[in-house]
């Protein structure tokens, strides 16, 4: 009797470590592959992004500052699609404004509608208007120059 036991036990431990060993690696495998999905994106906005046609609708004031309620632009990407694109203006109180994908060699027009007019002082290039770009693959802000 004692010596069937054994060798039921010895077949178990046989079966059972093998099979422990494929579960580790399998659950291994998973957790690699989702963690490489979910990580952060592999390029900055600037090196991933081409913005074009800035406009902006505002006034100057007596000092030369520019106050912008609008602003409107082209974005297209430099290398690769862009999935699920978003833009936020830095000031402005304005939410993300959802752009959607955008296709390696086409553009599209982004139009930044300012809940209140934004106060800009003036640089030596123009009006910097800093902008942040977010999508799976950047990450990153930019400053347009409205001139």
């Amino acid at each position: 009797m004692r010596s069937k036991r054994k060798k039921r036990r010895r077949n178990n431990k046989r079966i059972l470590i093998p099979l422990l060993i494929v579960l580790v690696i399998i659950i291994a495998i998973a957790v690699a592959l989702f963690q490489d999905q979910s990580g952060p994106p592999k390029h900055t906005a600037e090196e991933y992004f081409e913005i074009s046609n800035v406009n902006y609708e505002g006034w100057k004031d007596e000092n030369s500052d520019l106050w912008v309620t609008l602003v409107s632009f082209n974005l297209s990407t430099i290398e690769g699609d862009a999935h699920e694109v978003y833009v936020t203006p830095v000031s402005g109180m304005t939410s993300p404004i959802e752009v959607g994908d955008i296709k390696e060699g086409t553009s599209k027009t982004v139009l930044i509608q300012l809940s209140m007019a934004v106060y800009i002082h003036p640089e030596e290039e123009g009006f910097p208007f800093p902008i942040t770009i977010t999508c799976w693959e950047a990450r990153g802000k930019i400053t347009i120059t409205l001139k």
